[in-house]
């Protein structure tokens, strides 16, 4: 337990002693705060990064590792605030720091962000993969956005990527959620072409929207 304490202390040692780290021990040192979920000593040890070591300035993997520390604590706005600040340090974000700040959303009840960042992604000319997705039909099923929802999923199709149980239970879920029965039947239909083996809780919102469609 007591391991970030001592990477702590000894990136404090290398300061002391005017020692500039690489960026392999400035990512092991997150990985370790990570690992043990520290988000704020996290945060704290890439300010210092940036204050005290400008030749090691931290790059995407560093950034990735703090914001997905930042999820795992529900701290959505400091996730958010490092994927900021690497496109501001002209880091080419990669899909796994997207997936990570619009998951954080997610679960910080913030679905407006979480599509903002997504339409973001799309704009760098980032491909979604199927965890994007997934997460930003999460999001539109939080915000009742179910048409936005099958467009998401449409668009998977398209790029190719196969939609999971969970993707489509959040597209079916959103669509309930707005009473529109022939798309959550439709979506039915298209886990059985798919091959994908509908839950209780599938049917459960199907028949939902079937009764609240009238």
């Amino acid at each position: 337990d007591g391991q970030w304490q001592r990477t702590f202390g000894l990136l404090l040692m290398m300061q002391n002693a005017d020692l500039v780290p690489s960026t392999i021990i400035i990512n092991s040192s997150i990985a370790v705060c990570q690992k043990f979920q520290e988000w704020q000593h996290l945060l704290i040890l890439l300010a210092m990064f940036r204050r005290s070591w400008g030749n090691s300035v931290p790059n995407v993997i560093t950034h990735s590792a703090a914001a997905s520390a930042c999820e795992q604590s529900d701290k959505w706005q400091q996730a958010i605030s490092l994927a900021a600040f690497a496109q501001a340090a002209k880091l080419k974000l990669d899909v796994i720091t997207y997936n990570i700040a619009i998951s954080a959303c997610v679960k910080g009840e913030q679905w407006q962000e979480a599509l903002s960042l997504f339409a973001v992604m799309r704009r760098v000319d980032l491909l979604p993969d199927v965890v994007t997705s997934s997460a930003a039909i999460s999001a539109c099923e939080k915000g009742k956005r179910w048409q936005q929802a099958l467009c998401v999923l449409t668009a998977m199709r398209v790029a190719g990527l196969v939609p999971n149980v969970i993707t489509c239970d959040a597209t079916i879920s959103a669509c309930e959620k707005c009473a529109q029965w022939q798309a959550s039947v439709g979506l039915l239909a298209l886990m059985r072409e798919e091959k994908l083996i509908p839950q209780v809780i599938t049917y459960s919102a199907v028949i939902s929207a079937c009764e609240k469609g009238g």
